[in-house]
């Protein structure tokens, strides 16, 4: 079955990138398991929310720049 390496898709690698991975905000598993979650987890989570919520923001902004929404 692992006979060839796996080929890498360009056009389902770049949806990948894009789309927000809302399973990194699942800390249940860790919590149900009593494990401690690291601060730099809870940092890079936080850094990672700011970055799709400005990625978004902009996004609206470039799509809505020239209509008259008011």
């Amino acid at each position: 079955v692992f006979s060839r390496p796996t080929s890498v898709r360009p056009v389902p690698l770049a949806l990948w990138a894009v789309i927000p991975n809302m399973q990194n905000f699942w800390l249940v598993d860790a919590v149900t398991q009593t494990s401690a979650i690291p601060a730099s987890h809870i940092v890079r989570l936080a850094l990672y929310g700011v970055g799709q919520v400005v990625a978004l923001l902009s996004l609206a902004v470039i799509l809505f720049q020239r209509r008259d929404v008011g």
